[in-house]
């Protein structure tokens, strides 16, 4: 796991957090560790969240959901574009963006977003000017450790790694979680 700070303009990620705010839908369609067929409707956890992009590696079938923001769609992408080479990955391919909403006792479950040799990053925003006090960690399982939320903070792990984000400690403010799948076609 690596922790990345200061790549993102503070205007950027206040113009984000306002678009997921205001702009986007959101419903309860993230469910870690599904375990039903054919829907997977049931879960260890299930939050707010929306999968923005799905590609499937075999068929290259992509999905995007009805709900997606067409301009956060825009910017997200074009985030993955520009961070993955400064990350050394010349050459990634992007398989699935995942967003999340938590407020309050909405702590997710450990869970994986992918497979060996696949690369997950998690972009950590909110609403509000936040202190490192208030929670919304990320706890990473294989190495036990809880990183401290800082808005514009994104970690990189492999995607098969353990993990789960916590919520604020504090009501009425947002935690959101941008999660982009890759896999790195050339590394440097």
């Amino acid at each position: 796991m690596k922790v990345h700070d200061g790549l993102f303009d503070n205007v950027w990620m206040n113009e984000l957090s306002h678009q997921l705010a205001n702009n986007q839908s959101w419903y309860m369609r993230n469910i870690a560790n599904s375990f039903t067929y054919p829907y997977g409707l049931t879960g260890t956890h299930r939050l707010l969240g929306v999968r923005y992009f799905t590609k499937q590696s075999q068929s290259n079938k992509i999905y995007k959901d009805p709900n997606v923001n067409e301009e956060v769609y825009n910017t997200v992408v074009g985030a993955f574009d520009y961070f993955t080479p400064k990350l050394g990955y010349p050459k990634m391919e992007l398989l699935e963006i995942g967003l999340n909403l938590q407020f309050k006792e909405q702590d997710g479950t450990d869970h994986c977003d992918g497979v060996p040799g696949q690369t997950a990053f998690i972009l950590m925003l909110s609403n509000e000017p936040m202190g490192e006090d208030k929670g919304g960690e990320f706890y990473h399982k294989p190495t036990d450790s809880l990183v401290p939320f800082k808005s514009g903070r994104l970690i990189e792990l492999n995607a098969e790694d353990w993990h789960h984000g916590k919520a604020f400690n504090e009501p009425q403010i947002a935690r959101f979680s941008i999660k982009w799948l890759g896999q790195p076609l050339q590394i440097t």
